[in-house]
């Protein structure tokens, strides 16, 4: 279970893109995304299980979501289908780093503190702060530049802090085999705040890849076929 106990809300932008749901679906994706949240970014494709989550019958699974799989990316994997919620991965992959920072802080200042303690004298407490940002704004000049006018059109300009936090993930993609300028690209095409694998590294080692559909539904909809069949019920 995560630690972190909150996560950011942005009514306006909950509304704009629920607007046209009804009850029954908006209350659906409201527990998926704290079940989300809570279990680090951690939900499987399992339509009892989502059920479960969702507090729903099975016999309205398809119905709710036909509705709810454009805000889901599905991902595949030896230990089954998973899902991919960037409208939170990004907050959660936020939070968690700023946890990190501040225990961190909370460290060295008591490490400063025993040791001022100690000598007498207040310790050198230098800290050089590598953003490794070159490779970034020269080979992909382009895609990078795209991105953050993207984000500064949703209302979310990259800071400081966003920007080495971006890259640093783009460097951790690139190293699973990534291509860094499909990633920033598919970030751009949904809007996404954050960058995101382009498809589960596991299926690397050859098991079968699931059929390459173009879109999350598309992907989604033939997940949700193999458990139920094609068929709305």
């Amino acid at each position: 279970m995560s630690k972190l106990p909150w996560f950011a809300w942005y009514p306006a932008d909950f509304e704009r893109k629920t607007g046209h749901l009804s009850n029954e679906v908006v209350g659906a994706y409201v527990r998926l995304m704290n079940h989300y949240w809570s279990n680090n970014g951690q939900i499987n494709f399992d339509p009892a299980d989502l059920c479960r989550i969702m507090r729903t019958e099975r016999r309205r699974f398809n119905h709710i979501w036909r509705y709810l799989d454009t805000f889901f990316v599905l991902q595949s994997g030896y230990d089954g289908d998973t899902l991919l919620l960037p409208r939170l991965q990004e907050e959660l992959e936020k939070a968690i780093e700023i946890s990190k920072t501040k225990a961190a802080s909370g460290r060295k200042g008591g490490l400063a503190s025993a040791k001022a303690k100690k000598k007498h004298t207040p310790p050198h407490t230098h800290t050089h702060i590598n953003n490794n940002s070159y490779w970034v704004e020269n080979d992909l000049k382009k895609e990078w530049a795209a991105f953050k006018k993207m984000r500064t059109s949703i209302k979310a300009p990259v800071n400081e802090t966003a920007e080495k936090r971006i890259i640093s993930k783009l460097e951790s993609l690139k190293a699973s085999g990534n291509d860094p300028a499909e990633v920033l690209s598919r970030s751009i095409e949904n809007c996404w705040k954050g960058v995101f694998p382009l498809k589960d590294e596991r299926n690397e080692t050859g098991k079968q890849h699931h059929a390459d559909l173009s879109t999350p539904a598309d992907r989604n909809k033939a997940a949700g076929d193999k458990y139920f069949g094609s068929d709305n019920w």
